[in-house]
C-alpha cells in the first residue's frame, strides 16, 4: 500500500470516526474525518483532499449519505472516487444500492471487514 492513499470518512458517531481514523491511520494510509457537513463544506474538503476512497454514513448531521454520494457523482473530478456505505440499518443493502454507492459495510464491523473492504478499491 501507497503512504499517499487518502480517506475520507463522514459519519455522525465519533467514536467510530476515531476508531476507523485510528484503524488507516495504523496502517499508513492519510485520513481525513468529519462528523458532517453541508454540501457545499463537502466539495470543499474533496478540492482541499481528493480521497481515494470515501466511506459515508447513512445519516449525518447536516448531509445525508446519499445527498454526499449525489455530490461526489455530479462533478466530473470526483466521479470516480469510490464510496463505501456504511450504516446499522437493517436495510443498508438496499440504501446503499439507492444512494449509488460502490459498496456497503453493515454496521458494527470488523477491522479485519473493514480492510478488506478498503482493499477492494485501493492497495
Amino acid at each position: 500500500m501507497s503512504p499517499s492513499k487518502r480517506i475520507l470518512i463522514l459519519d455522525n458517531d465519533p467514536d467510530h470516526l476515531l476508531f476507523c481514523t485510528l484503524v488507516f491511520q495504523r496502517r499508513g494510509y492519510e485520513v481525513k474525518s468529519s462528523n458532517g457537513c453541508s454540501p457545499q463544506e463537502f466539495l470543499q474538503v474533496l478540492a482541499d483532499f481528493t480521497p481515494d476512497l470515501i466511506f459515508l454514513d447513512h445519516q449525518m448531521r447536516d448531509i445525508s449519505g446519499r445527498t454526499a454520494i449525489q455530490t461526489v457523482r455530479s462533478k466530473m473530478e470526483y466521479a470516480g472516487i469510490p464510496v463505501i456505505y456504511f450504516s446499522a440499518e437493517q436495510n443498508i443493502t438496499i440504501l446503499a444500492r439507492e444512494a449509488g454507492a460502490d459498496a456497503h459495510l453493515k454496521k458494527p464491523f470488523t477491522i479485519q471487514r473493514l480492510l478488506d473492504i478498503t482493499r477492494q478499491f485501493i492497495l
